[in-house]
Parts: C-alpha cells; structure tokens; sequence
C-alpha cells in the first residue's frame, strides 16, 4: 500500500511539472487555487497510457522479437497520447480515439476471443468518459481563464 501512495505522489508531482511548463498560447492558464478534482483521474489515464505502452514494448520485445516495430508503433502512439492527455492538449481526445480504432482492429484479426472484446469494451468506455469528462474540463478552464 506503501508503494502505491508513493508511486501515485510521484505520478502527481510530475504531472504537476507537465501542467506547469510552457503551454501553447491557445490553451488557457489557470490564475485561480481551486483545485479541479477531475484532473487527478484524468492524470491517472495519461499515465496508464505512458505505463501501458512501455509494458507492451518490454513484453512483446522478450517474447516475439519479430513483432518489435509494431510493438515500437504502438509505444509511441501510446506515450503520446499520454503526453497530450497529462498536457491537457486538444488533440488528444482524436489519439485516444485511434488507440481505440486499432485495438478494434487488432482484436477483429487476431479472431474474435471473448478476452479481446472485453478489453477493447473496457477501452471504449474509458475513451467516452475521457471525451466527456475533457470537454467539460476545457469548459471549466475556459471559464475560470476567461470570466465573463
């Protein structure tokens, strides 16, 4: 338990240092101290996107070296959607979008295995609630950068 609070402390502080370097100037800064509580879920999901891709590409490499470049394919795909989902950026609801599209795809080819279908249910669920739960953040952010 010990571990994971650490781990989770070492995840939020480097997030933190994520949000608050230098940003593009069409996405908006936060001058207030209100904390944003979804923040920390979305948090978690860039960096399982990061974790994942890197699991994939130890595993994959140890066990089928003749896979490794789509293995190094999809790390990359993965560490940068974990990126624009821990910088908040807009286009990152379109990369875990194709995350989601290419999972379908390679769960249809390898044969349709109950396993399969049910992670890739799992990885369109949790692409909803991040294309609802960004949306409505960038509104909030919106509002607090920009009062009316």
């Amino acid at each position: 338990m010990r571990t994971t609070n650490q781990l989770f402390r070492f995840c939020t502080r480097a997030t933190d240092r994520l949000s608050s370097s230098k940003r593009d100037l069409n996405t908006p800064t936060i001058n207030s101290k209100e904390p944003l509580s979804s923040n920390k879920w979305i948090s978690a999901y860039g960096w399982f996107f990061i974790l994942g891709g890197l699991g994939l590409l130890i595993v994959v490499a140890s066990t089928k070296p003749d896979s490794i470049v789509v293995a190094f394919f999809q790390t990359l795909l993965f560490g940068a959607t974990g990126l624009a989902i821990l910088q908040m950026k807009k286009f990152a609801v379109a990369l875990v979008w194709v995350t989601v599209v290419l999972s379908g795809l390679g769960a249809v080819f390898r044969g349709l295995i109950p396993l399969d279908i049910l992670l890739w249910l799992v990885w369109l669920g949790l692409a909803i609630w991040y294309s609802k739960k960004q949306r409505l953040l960038r509104e909030r952010l919106e509002a607090i950068a920009h009062p009316r």
